[in-house]
């Protein structure tokens, strides 16, 4: 099933029914209009119209008073409104409250340990950026770490499904202060958040990136992790600072002796058998970033490349070693495949070592 099929005319009767018994005044009219136009809506889409559609059912009254139902629902009933189903129901925050400050807050800092408010709290850092990060910088130390990882969350430059807020961009500095309450953070959840806002900034700040890692730096594996994680994009781009960053060699003699494929010809659905012999020629140890790159044929016959992980990998002074990866060429949601030459590249620390190319056939 499709996320998006989740906002299905199940879920519309269910919030029909707990809306009419909760508050009999509701008029669900409006929740009936979208049943019939969910299956042409995509993801985003339904979301925004299940929670005008809410909006509206509250006919007349204050935003006050509809904000209280709404954090009452939810409260109330937690386990009902787990993860997507609470979804709509934040969004009318979002939407809706934009003018009402104090009361959007207190709703999405309610609501957040349902479904993450990362979304909904957009809009008001585009219209008041100075007041939101007032109150990220305080939301930091919250007990609760749903709470904390929106700080984190919420202002990532390129938050997925999340729209361009100019005023991140242009305040990377402003989004460092709040991770930098955040980078020791108990909880791994937090951090991992913290990594990817990073590895967001060093995108287009990828120096500030680099000068705030290297202060942080610590010998402890929480570290090591965040930065890793926080640095994956510049470490495929092969960036040597960020190599080092996390204990990688940016100077080595290791050469790929051989790199075969199981099958120069393959059809959707196989299974491709890397096989590459990598020789270290240095008479040192070296610590090396290994990845691979497939350039995917497009609809218009060129191809787009798309790098995948292998792993990191320690080679001795003078050793052959041969490892193997397979790699699955299944359908997904986020890449439509087509017949053609396909090409695979083997790279170290971000360099081609190795290319073969396969035949793909749909």
């Amino acid at each position: 099933m499709l996320f998006k099929d989740h906002y299905n005319p199940s879920y519309i009767n269910k919030l029909y029914k707990k809306l009419s018994s909760a508050l009999p005044s509701f008029n669900t009219i409006y929740l009936e209009e979208v049943t019939a136009l969910l299956p042409s809506l995509e993801m985003r889409d339904r979301v925004n119209m299940i929670a005008d559609a809410l909006y509206n059912g509250f006919e007349g009254l204050e935003n006050a008073h509809i904000s209280k139902e709404l954090i009452t629902l939810v409260t109330q009933n937690s386990k009902d409104w787990q993860y997507f189903n609470a979804w709509p129901i934040i969004s009318v925050f979002e939407r809706h409250f934009i003018k009402d400050f104090t009361l959007a807050m207190h709703g999405l800092y309610t609501l957040t340990s349902f479904f993450s408010a990362e979304f909904a709290i957009r809009p008001f850092i585009l219209h008041y950026p100075e007041d939101v990060f007032k109150k990220l910088l305080a939301w930091t130390e919250d007990e609760d770490e749903h709470i904390r990882r929106l700080t984190s969350e919420g202002i990532r430059p390129k938050l997925p499904w999340g729209g361009k807020i100019t005023y991140l961009d242009e305040n990377p500095k402003k989004i460092l202060e709040i991770l930098e309450k955040l980078k020791d953070d108990k909880s791994s959840y937090v951090r991992r958040s913290v990594a990817n806002n990073l590895n967001d900034l060093s995108k287009d700040h990828p120096h500030l990136v680099l000068d705030c890692l290297n202060n942080w730096h610590k010998e402890t594996k929480e570290y090591q992790w965040l930065a890793k994680h926080a640095l994956r994009t510049l470490i495929k781009k092969g960036d040597k600072k960020a190599l080092s960053l996390i204990g990688i060699d940016t100077e080595y003699n290791v050469v790929a002796s051989s790199l075969t494929l199981s099958k120069n010809q393959l059809i959707l659905g196989d299974d491709l058998l890397i096989e590459l012999t990598l020789h270290n020629k240095e008479k040192r140890d070296v610590q090396l970033v290994l990845d691979y790159i497939i350039h995917h044929v497009k609809a218009n016959t060129l191809t787009s490349p798309k790098v995948f992980k292998w792993k990191n990998i320690a080679l001795k002074a003078g050793q052959e070693l041969t490892l193997q990866k397979k790699h699955k060429i299944r359908p997904v949601t986020t890449r439509r495949y087509y017949s053609g030459i396909h090409k695979l590249d083997v790279t170290l620390n971000g360099k081609t070592i190795a290319s073969q190319e396969f035949k793909l056939t749909v």
